[in-house]
């Protein structure tokens, strides 16, 4: 499947006119003019949008995206004023397929759009080609987050037939190892358990992904040469029951089909900076992982699922021995 180069079967070249709202290409090939057709990518969703001067000749209320003829994949809505078509999707929805670009770091999400033209029913003839669209959407792979900034931008970027977009990826703290109550202000007592949560996607999942916090470190606000390294899941000590964490850092919570939610747990400490009041910022690196890649870092690690136990039945034959008197 190409990537925008989104082909239009049957289309026409520069040897003739390309027509109102269309232009030629650097191969001499007719596509849409600049804004004509744009592409946002939310954190969990694809939205196209069309300008229906490019749809002379077309059957655009029949539009459907894939292969799926849900509701949802087709025409969302129709802009008769300004003359624009709306399909937005869910990026594990319609038909979307995800590929993983190992040299970008990157997730891509890719969809197909398809509209007919309209047809002559008396004699079954039509005098547009069908229109088949590719859309695609990249995602990184990698996320930074730290405690001042707890949310990473997941504002969509635009562009056209394909563009960038980023999953949200939040880092909050809690008054409690029950993980329900947000806290607005931050501030432990030494040695006080503190409780800190990172959510993918607002707890939502899609499907073929998996993420995980690789590593946590708590740097010191008033010295940040001061740094102290508090979780790295490719650490077999980190997760060994036999070798103890120094300030008890422990993952409580792991994400399930009805949350993505890690909730994660440290023993308060402060550095030895001769003030009373130690501010600290609290950093995680966050991995995005393809669901069947088993040798990525959301699957070793701490974070390599658990083997069934192998259980071994013996079948014991009872002897029974008659004596007659």
């Amino acid at each position: 499947m190409k990537l925008f180069g989104a082909t239009i079967l049957g289309a026409a070249t520069a040897t003739s006119t390309c027509g109102t709202c269309w232009e030629a290409d650097a191969d001499g090939n007719c596509v849409p003019e600049s804004g004509k057709v744009t592409t946002i990518c939310g954190s969990n969703t694809m939205k196209m949008i069309i300008d229906t001067c490019l749809l002379e000749g077309y059957d655009f209320p029949n539009s459907l995206v894939g292969d799926d003829d849900s509701s949802n994949c087709r025409l969302r809505t129709y802009d008769a004023d300004n003359k624009l078509l709306t399909f937005e999707h869910g990026l594990d929805e319609c038909g979307t397929t995800m590929s993983v670009d190992e040299v970008s770091n990157q997730f891509f999400f890719t969809n197909e759009l398809n509209i007919p033209p309209n047809t002559f029913e008396e004699i079954s003839i039509f005098t547009s080609p069908p229109i088949n669209w590719n859309f695609n959407c990249g995602y990184d792979m990698n996320y930074d987050i730290t405690a001042d900034e707890i949310t990473v931008d997941s504002s969509p970027q635009i562009g056209e037939f394909s563009g960038q977009g980023q999953f949200d990826v939040s880092m909050s703290f809690y008054t409690s190892g029950n993980f329900d109550e947000e806290q607005t202000t931050v501030q432990y007592q030494v040695g006080n358990q503190v409780n800190f949560g990172i959510s993918f996607n607002g707890g939502s999942s899609i499907t073929g992904l998996r993420f995980a916090p690789t590593t946590c470190e708590v740097v010191n606000v008033d010295d940040q040469d001061q740094v102290y390294s508090l979780w790295d899941s490719s650490d077999d000590s980190m997760c060994s029951a036999e070798t103890p964490h120094p300030v008890d850092f422990n993952v409580s919570v792991s994400p399930n089909s009805e949350s993505q939610f890690f909730g994660l747990q440290y023993k308060g400490f402060a550095f030895d900076s001769g003030d009373d009041l130690n501010q600290q910022l609290l950093k995680c690196h966050v991995k995005v992982c393809a669901a069947d890649d088993v040798t990525s870092p959301c699957q070793t690690g701490c974070f390599e699922p658990e083997t069934e136990p192998t259980t071994t039945t013996t079948t014991t034959t009872a002897t029974t021995t008659t004596t007659t008197v």
